[in-house]
């Protein structure tokens, strides 16, 4: 189906359109960062749970010893090893959801730029860059430097070599 371009009120041309109709798989994939977070929480709890159920830990001659420091790096790891699995769930789901892609048909709509220029070309309104140089009015900036500190120069541009001041 194409469609015809029609002139806008100020008698340019509106973007050509072209549309078509396109075969598309689609298919349910789980979010990876949604498992990964949920698996790093749950083997942070599981870890921080088992550490504290386990019974205090003893040196040889009978003394409990502070564990504290184990126990975090325990909750570390298992917010290392719950990312992971995490990770590793969410791939096998995305494998078995990949057996039940449907394929479909889209419309795809091409819009097109009527009489776009070619690159590095001026556009026929746009008038050619040019430079321009400005001078300090009179009383104004007489002591030889301007506003931001530049010793002859306005505004900040580049002072005039063959500008030469009157003493």
């Amino acid at each position: 189906m194409e469609a015809t371009p029609d002139p806008g009120q100020d008698g340019e041309r509106a973007p050509r359109e072209r549309r078509h109709d396109v075969e598309v798989q689609v298919r349910r994939t789980p979010r990876y960062g949604t498992f990964i977070a949920i698996g790093a929480v749950l083997g942070a709890v599981a870890a921080w749970v088992t550490a504290m159920l386990m019974p205090p830990a003893v040196d040889e001659l009978g003394r409990v010893v502070d564990t504290t420091a184990v126990i975090g790096l325990v909750i570390v790891a298992g917010f290392v090893v719950g990312a992971g699995l995490g990770g590793l769930v969410a791939v096998i789901i995305d494998r078995s959801l990949a057996k039940r892609s449907t394929t479909l048909v889209a419309e795809q709509t091409d819009v097109e730029e009527p009489d776009a220029p070619v690159e590095g070309e001026p556009l026929e309104d746009e008038a050619p860059a040019v430079e321009a140089a400005f001078e300090p009015l009179d009383g104004q900036g007489s002591s030889g430097a301007s506003a931001d500190g530049a010793d002859g120069a306005v505004g900040g541009d580049r002072p005039d070599p063959d500008h030469r001041r009157e003493p």
